[in-house]
């Protein structure tokens, strides 16, 4: 490491630590609460002067900022997704004793092996981590993927293509009851019918 970038990383350390028990000395309350609050803020300032930086050029400490981000929201969403997904949806349904342990309700709906399913794939996705046999982990991966195509499937055909190819089903004729009719009520008004059905011609020659 360079002189300088320690020189810089000292001062910036030292701004930190001053800072930090500047704010601290402001905030009214309880001393420990004061010195919480106080290094929470000047936390966030930093980071926050740190992923800017980058604006200058890139260095070691927008590196730590940004390893930092990357790996609290890595722990903070694995913490939820075990905690609303695992805990509260899946352990209910297969065992009683680890309800009890986590202290969720019991569902009684019985033993079903497609909850077992999600615990399988989950752990061949922890294979990865094998030189050997990480290989294994690929169905996993081939099954979410898969699924989540054919799920999207459907959802975006029906409300990006269905939905917008309907619009097009429209008439040609609107309100119609003959040539007699359609000349002796000729309106060029925006609600007439002539203009109703210039629209619907337009809309279906676009879409063609």
């Amino acid at each position: 490491m360079k002189r300088t970038t320690i020189i810089l990383t000292a001062v910036i350390a030292a701004i930190f630590v001053g800072s930090w028990i500047f704010k601290a000395g402001q905030m009214s309350g309880v001393q420990e609460h004061n010195i919480l609050r106080g290094f929470l803020v000047t936390c966030s300032a930093f980071l926050t002067l740190a992923i800017m930086s980058f604006l200058y050029q890139d260095n070691p400490i927008y590196k730590f900022a940004e390893h930092f981000y990357v790996g609290m929201s890595a722990a903070y969403w694995m913490s939820m997704g075990f905690w609303s997904t695992i805990v509260g949806n899946l352990i209910p349904r297969l065992s009683r004793g680890l309800s009890a342990y986590f202290k969720v309700p019991y569902n009684e709906s019985g033993f079903n092996f497609l909850y077992w399913l999600p615990v399988i794939f989950g752990l061949l996705l922890l294979l990865r981590l094998s030189h050997k046999i990480g290989w294994i982990s690929r169905w996993s991966l081939a099954f979410i993927v898969g699924t989540t195509a054919g799920f999207n499937l459907v959802r975006y055909l029906r409300s990006d293509f269905i939905e917008q190819i309907s619009s097009t089903f429209i008439p040609m004729l609107v309100d119609w009851q003959g040539m007699g009719h359609f000349f002796s009520n000729l309106s060029l008004s925006a609600s007439g019918q002539f203009m109703a059905m210039v629209g619907n011609w337009v809309v279906f020659f676009g879409v063609v």
